[in-house]
């Protein structure tokens, strides 16, 4: 099939498929697509930052950014809590006085959320609750 833009005659692989056509096609291939997608994108920026964002905002843009956390979150577990431990210890000094201001301000609602979790989950709470007694067995 040939290429409308560049004119060189390539295999269908080379071609995005497309229903709306007779051939089941684009009548442009991946690389020329490709390369007025760039060009469109540099020279409409705010057209698809607005586009972008309407995405985002929309249910299946929701759903699919949830899906990709969702996704990265299982190949990434551990290399994800790692960093946050890291930096948590590297950042310790400039963490605690916010953390504590937010207990402060937010401190009823902390509560009452804890006591609703321990409720819906009492063997999770167990299971917490052990772990702390014998990461902590000198203050208990």
């Amino acid at each position: 099939m040939e290429c409308r833009t560049c004119g060189i005659d390539k295999e269908l692989s080379a071609f995005h498929r497309n229903k709306s056509k007779k051939s089941g096609y684009h009548d442009s291939c991946k690389e020329c697509r490709k390369e007025e997608t760039k060009q469109y994108r540099e020279s409409h920026p705010e057209e698809v930052k607005i586009s972008k964002r309407n995405w985002e905002i929309s249910e299946n843009g929701k759903a699919s950014k949830a899906q990709y956390r969702e996704r990265k979150r299982k190949e990434n577990g551990e290399e994800i809590r790692k960093y946050h431990r890291d930096y948590h210890h590297a950042n310790r000094e400039q963490l605690l006085p916010k953390k504590r201001a937010y207990y402060e301000n937010n401190r009823e609602a902390l509560i009452a959320k804890s006591i609703e979790s321990q409720r819906r989950n009492p063997q999770k709470a167990r299971e917490r609750a052990k772990r702390f007694y014998e990461r902590h067995t000198e203050l208990c």
